[in-house]
């Protein structure tokens, strides 16, 4: 039963800083440029499938679902975030979120053998990592539309 918590957290806490920054992307959405929005695709996409996999991994030791659960998770945040900006930002993501889907569980699948706690740790400060670059680069589009 505590493992079980401990994923759900995870879940919980992917979510929160992936919606955080959807969230305030999806606030400025007329002030991003299409080459915003094609990072934003393959970043959403990529975050959200490495995620959902590697945490499904985890938990389950299953590889196979955890590449198909990651890759429509992938998909059903990349699409629509990198569709603000055009069909290129849609692309990003379909093709951004089975790569990270397949690493994600091969990663946790090789995780399994050492040191679980540290690779968790590891994983969300990737997640938190991305999520941070793509706020960053939001803002930094966001600011050049109003200086313009």
């Amino acid at each position: 039963m505590v493992e079980i918590t401990q994923y759900v957290l995870l879940y919980l806490v992917s979510a929160v800083a992936i919606g955080a920054v959807a969230w305030y992307a999806y606030s400025h959405r007329k002030e991003l440029n299409e080459m915003c929005c094609m990072m934003m695709g393959m970043t959403f996409g990529g975050a959200a499938a490495l995620a959902v996999s590697a945490i499904y991994a985890l938990d389950t030791g299953d590889f196979v679902w955890s590449m198909i659960l990651g890759t429509v998770a992938g998909y059903a945040v990349g699409v629509p975030m990198g569709r603000m900006g055009g069909p290129l930002g849609r692309m990003e993501a379909v093709f951004a979120a089975p790569g990270a889907a397949f690493m994600g569980g091969m990663l946790s699948i090789m995780a399994k053998l050492y040191d679980v706690k540290l690779y968790t740790i590891f994983l969300m400060l990737v997640v938190f990592s991305l999520m941070g670059e793509m706020a960053y680069v939001i803002h930094k589009t966001v600011k050049e539309y109003h200086s313009a």
